[in-house]
């Protein structure tokens, strides 16, 4: 055993670019670990949730969502091609979204998906039609957030997730909310 032993410490080595690179580190007080790329699951039916973008730590004045920005026109897309007749009349945004969120909700099996609005970026510009005093805001579909425990902990299982993907034709991502954390309860969502 001890000859085992020996020959397995002849083979170490000691990597010099390791211990440069923690003692730098060390010199300027950030030492972290890597950031996951997915966050625990609390389910093994839950679907896996992207690890909130690093962005979040230095945006504490707002919520992160994860979810989906729709425009105006894909709202009326999914409407049309799961319920054709519905866009027949002229709809008001008050009466065609609250619409889309059930019809998704029916849909995708998942009875948690709220309605909120994101900071626009360079790749999601559209204005929301929902926004009426001038702001700037996309409209997006919530999943997930880190707003309270509950809209954290409450995730779309692995199944309700290919049915969300399949029905928006994309992935979900994380964006900022456009309003301070102090007008979350604008919203009006509770549990």
């Amino acid at each position: 055993m001890a000859t085992n032993l020996e020959n397995g410490m002849q083979n170490l080595t000691i990597n010099d670019d390791s211990n440069n690179t923690a003692s730098n580190a060390e010199k300027n007080g950030k030492r972290r670990r890597p950031r996951p790329e997915f966050h625990k699951r609390l389910d093994p039916s839950h679907a896996d949730i992207p690890f909130v973008p690093e962005a979040h730590d230095t945006a504490t004045h707002r919520y992160w969502h994860f979810g989906w920005p729709v425009s105006d026109e894909a709202v009326n897309e999914i409407i049309d091609r799961y319920t054709p007749d519905y866009l027949d009349e002229d709809r008001d945004v008050t009466d065609k979204y609250p619409h889309f969120n059930d019809l998704i909700e029916g849909l995708s099996g998942l009875k948690r998906i709220r309605l909120v609005l994101v900071e626009p970026t360079e790749d999601v510009s559209w204005q929301s039609p929902l926004v009426t005093h001038g702001r700037r805001a996309v409209t997006f579909f919530m999943v997930v957030s880190d707003c309270g425990g509950y809209f954290f902990r409450k995730r779309p299982t692995q199944k309700q997730m290919a049915r969300l993907v399949r029905i928006f034709g994309k992935q979900p991502c994380w964006m900022m909310d456009a309003l301070e954390k102090s007008q979350w309860h604008k919203y009006g969502h509770r549990r």
